[in-house]
């Protein structure tokens, strides 16, 4: 069984909880925009992604900053 990885997954031990943030960044006309996220974590960049829309820029960034941390 695979086991799905947490916000508790991106702390350190004997740390304070991780802290997660993105970055948006919207370039373009409105109706033809271009988004790119930066997902951080601790203020690490972890993931970057890029879309047409900010909520799937943003799930690609996290998925690229969960697959770096799973890989580590």
């Amino acid at each position: 069984m695979k086991r799905i990885m947490g916000h508790k997954d991106f702390q350190t031990p004997g740390r304070s909880p991780g802290s997660l943030s993105f970055e948006e960044k919207g370039e373009g006309p409105s109706d033809k925009a271009v988004w790119t996220v930066t997902c951080k974590v601790n203020n690490v960049q972890k993931g970057i992604g890029t879309a047409s829309n900010k909520a799937e820029a943003r799930n690609l960034a996290s998925k690229e900053a969960l697959q770096v941390s799973v890989d580590l």
